[in-house]
């Protein structure tokens, strides 16, 4: 017996990592078989207290063993209630989406009405369960105890296969409900559940356009360190729309028009850290954007670009990080999205820098240019600033300047000539 519990120690620490696959093997082979015999055995395992994983891969052994115990033990009706729960707690413990799966291949055979049971206070029962029961996700992730992003991780295969009516009628506004009563306590379980939500239902919800994505960025306003979560957040849904758009999904376009208009609504961003935040979701939103070549009206990014620019231009001129930012929020592929007032606009900000030779500005203007952007975007932005005759003889100034700079001083580099060339 206690033999055998060594071999499970071992097989639940980072020892077992260290053994080629054969010798492990062997070892699993050994603990299943005895616990598969013996009642006593499944009995320790149930209850030992010192029993600890030390790694991902040793949550992954002990989760089977459990299983495997749990399946074996068919005699004693509070050991097999006892195995279930630690396997379950077990597989919360880990963080772990795989051992969810690989424990629902077996879940079929697990007696429904000790899963039921434990369901009542354990997500990854819940999870097991053949159909799940909304309402009781619900009261398990925003109920006396408010959820983690570690047990979103777990439990994200059964949320990205949330029906849309369960979404629209239980969840969705649960979720909007708490955000407004409790932000902080919930911003991490409501990110973390929005990266997992299927892109045809961020598409076609009606409770993410009228009721979350409002109640999401009006955190951005808060003083707390909530803001940055709340940014990734709206983010998190543009990409999710971006990707409905490109699978040609109905109502993806009305959507994300309405998540980036609204993230671009900047003007009563007064704090830095809350424009830090917007320039960060747009950017992520606009880079989607452009990989999967999705179009936007020309009215949506018209706005958005005059969202960005406009509180950009009064950024203070310390503020390099916020307007590094802004700037690759600004290099949205306006013109390929068809928005051509707010890319006029956004072009002669970022025109007026070189055109008056400014070393500094024009270094972060060409520097976000040249590192930041994809290369399609790239050259379709330069190719358009390089209609403008006084863009042209300021980038050839900046590099003659450069040239006078080295042949004065050749110890040091000159950043703006090099990026000038590049451009």
């Amino acid at each position: 017996m206690t033999d055998v519990f060594d071999v499970v120690r071992d097989l639940a620490s980072t020892r077992a990592d260290s053994l080629n696959g054969r010798k492990r093997k062997e070892l699993m082979d050994l603990a299943i078989q005895s616990l598969e015999m013996s009642t006593q055995e499944r009995k320790v395992l149930a209850n030992r207290k010192d029993l600890v994983c030390w790694s991902k891969f040793g949550y992954q052994r002990l989760a089977k063993l459990l299983c495997v115990a749990f399946l074996a033990e068919k005699e004693k009706p509070q050991l097999r209630h006892n195995l279930c729960l630690r396997m379950c707690n077990v597989i919360m413990q880990s963080g772990d989406a795989k051992i969810i799966k690989s424990c629902r291949h077996y879940s079929s055979k697990f007696p429904r009405e000790i899963l039921d049971s434990i369901a009542k206070e354990n997500l990854a029962a819940w999870a097991l369960l053949p159909e799940c029961e909304w309402d009781h996700f619900v009261k398990l992730t925003l109920g006396d105890r408010i959820a983690t992003s570690k047990d979103m991780a777990v439990v994200g295969s059964r949320i990205a296969n949330i029906p849309l009516e369960s979404w629209e009628s239980t969840v969705g506004p649960a979720l909007v409900t708490k955000l407004k009563s409790k932000p902080e306590s919930v911003i991490d379980v409501v990110k973390s559940l929005s990266e997992y939500l299927p892109s045809d239902l961020v598409a076609r919800s009606k409770v993410i356009q009228s009721d979350l994505l409002p109640a999401v960025l009006k955190q951005i306003k808060s003083a707390k360190d909530t803001v940055r979560e709340a940014a990734y957040m709206s983010a998190d849904l543009g990409c999710s729309a971006v990707k409905a758009g490109y699978e040609k999904i109905d109502g993806a376009q009305i959507t994300l028009s309405a998540i980036v208009k609204a993230a671009a609504d900047t003007k009563s961003l007064t704090q830095i850290v809350q424009r830090q935040a917007i320039y960060v979701a747009l950017r992520t939103i606009g880079d989607a954007v452009v990989s999967r070549k999705v179009a936007l009206d020309p009215a949506t990014v018209s706005e958005v670009l005059t969202g960005i620019r406009t509180p950009l231009a009064k950024e203070a001129k310390t503020a390099m990080e916020a307007r590094q930012q802004g700037l690759e929020a600004l290099f949205l592929d306006g013109k390929r999205n068809g928005g051509a007032g707010g890319y006029d606009e956004a072009l002669a900000y970022m025109r007026n820098p070189v055109v008056l030779k400014n070393g500094p500005e024009s270094q972060l203007v060409l520097g976000t240019l040249g590192r930041k952007l994809h290369p399609d975007v790239l050259e379709s932005i330069v190719l358009d600033l390089w209609k403008d005759e006084k863009f042209v003889r300021g980038v050839e100034g900046l590099i003659e300047a450069a040239n006078k700079k080295h042949a004065a001083s050749s110890s040091i580099a000159q950043i703006e000539g090099l990026l000038a060339v590049y451009i």
